[in-house]
């Protein structure tokens, strides 16, 4: 119920109803207009010109033509709301659907409990139950059966006839004062007529007193019933405010839990098709390793049939080869020559030119020796040239350890199992070196750039057999064998630490140098000071945070056993460095097997940890033996 709202019942004929609705709008003192209207559906429908009863037609056909008509009637209400608007006055309308156009009324008036209605029969006159002389049947109608309009006793009906009151005490004292005024006029001129005593002076004036009192008494009141009014309707407005706050944040509440919904389900989904994704690669790495470990069983018999036979090439064959040794074929510069990349009889080699060849041995007896050291993870000599000194090596088109390490050009990082697998190969070929007879081969500069990788990712050690140790007839199981030299290209984060101090090279030199580019495919990191760093690491159990994680998820235990392994070989004092046949050997070539099968036929025999099988021994020792 809201009295600041004059409701007009209206027809379907605008143009006709347009002067009524005028007429309420010219008098109803500012109100808001609500436009009410009773839409009859139509019991005769129209069909192709027929008309036909409701009850004969199907429920599609009848629901179609009452949309139709409801359509319409909203059509009507929009004009009669425009023409509202046009002459300034707020509007709303309220509709209901009803056989009956009074009755539809009646409803409406107990629905939005109207306390004044204009209807079209009546424009004249104001809903209430004391209308009178009507004579439209549906006005009669809705006078006999519309509610008295009485509503509950809410706060706002408290606060309207707090204000009725109050004004009917102010209509009151107006009335009495008034009254006395009259009276006070009549006594003064009794007094003056008939000179009354002083006495009915002093009355008049007590009156007048009391009379005053009474109209301050009123206006306190009348003050306080305003206050009481206007402290009711802030808390009416600030109840109103709370509600419509609540519902705002209830608003939002549910749009956040539907967003938090939709993210739910959109997570669920991504980790669905991540966790696809990781089962296809692990697949996907499963059946790569597979194919690794066929081409390494393989790669012995392809490097014996891809290369060449062992030969002397002319040194026009040589400058054919690398173009008049083009700067821009050079791939390395090493304290012994250049090397240069070459086509060498249709066959990709690297070519190796000795600077200023100063060796006790002739050249052509040095190149017999090397060419007796074969072995999957040296690098092959396929031939050589007398006239310019060059050695002719077979290509390893996947560059250096350091190189791969250091993920140079982008290429990718090695996972782990092929660095397991490159450290269980170098140690191999550092056995084999060691122990060749009668001299033992000391490589004395071993570094990660030393080590190459052919296109399967086998190591492939170069830059061996430039020095020689004491022959082993020569010495005996208590002397040590070294040579002494001087530190020429030399990476001292590589050397041996008492080479500083004695300027001796032994066995153990290479072991140094093995444990530290151990260190380095565990964690990736540079050299210097890299033992300290996996000792600190390994002593406060942070040993996984040292790792490489561009290697992948490494085995902890593995991994550790090698870091322990590492720092073991490279100790400071050469006693207490580990020897590669009997002590790392036996580690790494059964971790290689458990974690990334069997690539390699090279194997230590369970039986003879002391001493390295014959095939590890150099051919050179194999034909001194025979003969």
């Amino acid at each position: 119920m809201d009295d600041n709202i004059l409701h007009v019942a209206l027809g379907q004929n605008v143009k006709e109803y347009k002067s009524i609705l005028l007429w309420a709008i010219q008098n109803s003192g500012g109100k808001t207009i609500c436009v009410i209207y009773v839409h009859q559906p139509a019991n005769m429908i129209p069909i192709m010109g027929a008309r036909f009863p409701a009850s004969a037609l199907t429920k599609q056909e009848v629901r179609a033509y009452q949309e139709i008509e409801r359509q319409n009637m909203q059509k009507i209400l929009d004009e009669y709301l425009l023409f509202c608007r046009k002459i300034g006055a707020r509007a709303e309308s309220r509709h209901i659907e009803m056989d009956s156009i009074e009755k539809g009324i009646v409803n409406l008036i107990c629905q939005l409990g109207m306390r004044k209605l204009v209807m079209g029969a009546a424009a004249d006159k104001h809903y209430s139950k004391k209308m009178m002389d009507l004579k439209s049947k549906k006005a009669i109608y809705v006078r006999l059966h519309a509610p008295d309009g009485s509503i509950d006793e809410t706060l706002y009906s408290k606060l309207e006839k707090a204000m009725a009151e109050a004004e009917n005490a102010r209509l009151e004292a107006i009335q009495e004062t008034q009254r006395r005024r009259k009276a006070k006029k009549d006594a003064i001129e009794a007094m003056h007529k008939a000179q009354v005593s002083d006495r009915l002076c002093a009355e008049e004036l007590k009156q007048r007193k009391e009379i005053e009192e009474a109209l301050a008494k009123e206006k306190e009141e009348h003050e306080k019933v305003k206050i009481q009014l206007s402290k009711a309707m802030e808390d009416l407005q600030f109840a109103l405010d709370q509600k419509s706050s609540l519902e705002s944040k209830i608003a939002e509440s549910n749009e956040m839990v539907e967003g938090l919904e939709l993210r739910i389900v959109s997570a669920v989904e991504l980790l669905q098709t991540y966790k696809k994704e990781r089962d296809d690669l692990l697949v996907e790495r499963d059946n790569a390793l597979k194919e690794t470990k066929e081409l390494r069983r393989k790669q012995g018999n392809l490097s014996s049939t891809q290369m060449p036979q062992f030969s002397e090439f002319s040194f026009s064959e040589i400058e054919k080869a690398t173009q008049n040794f083009n700067p821009s074929l050079k791939i390395g510069e090493g304290r012994h020559g250049n090397m240069y990349k070459g086509l060498l009889h249709e066959i990709q080699v690297a070519i190796k030119v000795l600077d200023n060849h100063n060796s006790q041995d002739p050249f052509q007896s040095e190149v017999d020796k090397l060419n007796k050291l074969r072995h999957p993870n040296l690098v092959t000599l396929i031939g050589y040239c007398q006239e310019v000194q060059a050695l002719i090596y077979e290509y390893i088109p996947n560059g250096s350890l350091e190189d791969r390490l250091n993920c140079k050009d982008n290429t990718p990082p090695l996972s782990w199992q092929i660095r397991v697998s490159i450290a269980t190969e170098l140690c191999s070929a550092l056995i084999f070196l060691h122990s060749c007879k009668p001299f033992s081969i000391l490589h004395g500069d071993l570094t990660p750039a030393k080590v190459l990788l052919d296109a399967n990712f086998v190591s492939k050690l170069c830059d061996f057999g430039s020095r020689r140790l004491l022959s082993h007839a020569q010495s005996s199981n208590n002397i040590t064998l070294y040579w002494k030299t001087e530190p020429k290209g030399t990476s001292f984060a590589y050397l041996d630490p008492e080479f500083l101090s004695t300027g001796e090279l032994t066995l153990k030199s290479d072991v140094y140098s093995f444990g530290i580019t151990l260190l380095q495919l565990l964690t990736g990191r540079p050299p210097r000071g890299l033992t300290k760093e996996v000792q600190y690491a390994l002593d406060t159990g942070k040993l996984q945070y040292l790792l490489d994680p561009l290697a992948g998820d490494w085995p902890f235990e593995q991994a550790k056993q090698l870091a322990h392994l590492a720092l073991s070989c490279s100790e400071m004092y050469r006693e207490n460095r580990l020897d590669l046949a009997s002590d790392v050997w036996p580690v790494l070539e059964p971790m290689r097997e458990d974690l990334c099968g069997d690539s390699s036929s090279l194997q230590l025999s369970s039986k003879e940890h002391s001493e390295p099988p014959s095939y590890f021994f150099c051919p050179i020792s194999q034909l001194l033996d025979n003969n």
